[in-house]
């Protein structure tokens, strides 16, 4: 055992079986090349600040998909895609299977992105099409029920498979471009903060746009990793 608990600079006694008396020597113990034991409290440190808000920004939300937000998701689904249909079967007026199934899956992506801005606190309203919602009159049409219906699902497709939905993690903004187009301008790519080659996570199209006459087809591109 070490002497009172002391350990002198020159060495310090241990019995050894014979009862005869060794020197041990500090560094044979290693304690010469053991760093000083830090018993002081650390130093205080600053607080971290939270990130600054910037361009809109809003509190980070949790996603409770309750009945009133799904309508609220399915109104700007609706307002941001309501002019959008499938493509024709060649000499008909039929939608072909596939396109419907692209623009659903579409305006579902539309909802998996408005979801990841509330849940980044990067959700602004102001970013997308005022929240509309049919008439009961306008829904007598059966054109408009349709596009209705298809949004209504499209939100509750996105409420319930959201947290499963992998490939829609991180998306938070969406482009729609006429389908011969290959990128947004360069002034959505400076005002979205994309990179120099940064190409869609997403995409869906083309469509027939009926917003206009002469209007030319249109596709949907989604992006993450986007600074805004």
């Amino acid at each position: 055992m070490l002497s009172g608990g002391r350990l002198a600079a020159e060495g310090c006694a241990m019995s050894t079986p014979a009862g005869a008396l060794a020197t041990i020597s500090l560094q044979d113990l290693g304690v010469l090349d053991r760093p000083p034991v830090q018993c002081q409290d650390p130093p205080p440190t600053e607080p971290e600040k939270p990130p600054e808000k910037k361009n809109g920004d809003t509190k980070a939300e949790k996603i409770k998909c309750t009945d009133a937000d799904k309508d609220n998701m399915a109104q700007i689904i609706y307002s941001e895609t309501s002019g959008l249909r499938g493509q024709f079967k060649e000499g008909t007026k039929d939608y072909t299977p596939e396109s419907l199934t692209q623009l659903h899956g579409a305006r579902t992506a539309v909802g998996h992105t408005i979801m990841n801005r509330k849940q980044a606190g990067k959700y602004n309203a102001g970013a997308y099409g005022n929240p509309v919602k049919p008439s009961d009159e306008d829904l007598k049409k059966d054109y408009v029920k349709r596009q209705w219906d298809d949004c209504v699902a499209a939100a509750n497709d996105a409420c319930t498979d959201h947290a499963k939905c992998a490939d829609m993690g991180g998306i938070t903004h969406f482009f729609i471009r006429e389908s011969t187009e290959a990128a947004p301008s360069d002034d959505l790519k400076k005002k979205w903060g994309l990179k120099d080659g940064q190409t869609p996570a997403k995409s869906f199209g083309p469509f027939r746009d009926q917003g206009a006459k002469d209007a030319k087809d249109k596709s949907l591109d989604f992006y993450k990793d986007v600074a805004y």
